[in-house]
């Protein structure tokens, strides 16, 4: 999962995507926070790295995206759904409409996770 983003880059998912429409904008990567070790609550492991994510995310998207447009955004786990659609409501009017491509569901809550993992959480 780590390396999702960057294997998909380097498969060229970006200029493939250009083929379908040129006027597409690549605004790069987010720079994350990244997580040593678990920490925190057992039923929300890592929660201040998942908040700063979320606002990096939000930022980049709110500042370089154009509403005429559609947006692409490419994560490596669930974290990265809340600062996109935080990021597409500073742009865009009325309810963003996301489609999400997920290698598993991520359907457990803060009391039914075993890990806490927050990225296995809607």
């Amino acid at each position: 999962m780590g390396d999702a983003v960057k294997s998909l880059r380097e498969a060229g998912v970006v200029e493939r995507i250009r083929l379908a429409d040129n006027d597409l904008a690549d605004l790069g990567d987010v720079d994350c926070p990244s997580i040593e070790r678990d920490h925190g609550r057992r039923d929300l492991r890592n929660f201040e790295e998942f908040l700063e994510g979320t606002h990096r995310v939000k930022d980049k998207l709110s500042g370089g995206i154009d509403s005429s447009r559609i947006t692409f955004c490419l994560g490596r786990d669930f974290a990265i759904v809340h600062g996109s659609l935080a990021g597409l409501k500073t742009v865009y009017k009325g309810k963003p409409a996301i489609v999400w491509l997920d290698a598993h569901g991520d359907f457990n809550t803060p009391e039914t996770s075993s890990s806490g993992f927050i990225g296995g959480m809607l």
